[in-house]
C-alpha cells in the first residue's frame, strides 16, 4: 500500500510540475535546413488526436501553399518566425478551375483552412493573393482556434 502511494504522489507531483512544452517540436524552412520544406507536410507528420501540443516553427519565407489542418489533429501551434517575414500565401479565388477544371467557389479559396480544436497560430502572415481576380479567403475555421 505504500508503495502504491508513493507512487501515485511521484506521478501526481510530476503532473503538477511538469511545464507545458510541446511533446514534438517541428520545424519548416523553404532552404531545406528544418524537418520540412512545406507546412502541410509538417501538418501531416503530427500524429492524430496527440497527446499534448505540437509545435511548428515555421522560418522565415514565403510559402506558396494551399494549408489545411484536419479535424483529426488538434493542439498545434504554428510560429511563424517574423510576422513580416513568414508569409503564407495562396492565389486561390472564387471561379477559378481547380485541378479537375471545376470552377471554385469563395468557400474553397482559402489559404489556410482549420479544422481541427485548439489550434494555435501567431506571429506570421496569412495571404490571400489573387488580388485583383474575384473573392477568395486567406484563413477559414471550422473549429476553435486562438491567435
Amino acid at each position: 500500500m505504500k508503495k502504491l502511494l508513493v507512487v501515485l504522489f511521484i506521478s501526481i507531483i510530476n503532473f503538477l510540475f511538469a511545464g507545458n512544452e510541446p511533446y514534438v517540436k517541428i520545424t519548416v524552412a523553404r532552404d531545406g535546413s528544418g524537418d520540412f520544406t512545406s507546412i502541410q507536410k509538417a501538418v501531416n507528420s503530427i500524429r492524430d488526436l496527440g497527446p499534448a501540443e505540437a509545435l511548428v516553427f515555421i522560418r522565415s519565407g514565403i510559402y506558396e501553399e494551399k494549408v489545411v489542418i484536419p479535424s483529426s489533429k488538434h493542439k498545434i501551434t504554428l510560429e511563424g518566425e517574423n510576422k513580416e517575414t513568414t508569409i503564407i500565401t495562396n492565389n486561390d479565388f472564387s471561379g477559378k478551375a481547380d485541378a479537375f477544371n471545376e470552377k471554385m467557389t469563395t468557400f474553397n479559396s482559402y489559404t489556410l483552412l482549420v479544422m481541427g480544436d485548439d489550434i494555435t497560430i501567431r506571429n506570421l502572415t496569412v495571404r490571400n493573393s489573387s488580388c485583383n481576380e474575384r473573392q477568395g479567403f486567406p484563413f477559414m475555421w471550422k473549429a476553435t482556434v486562438s491567435s
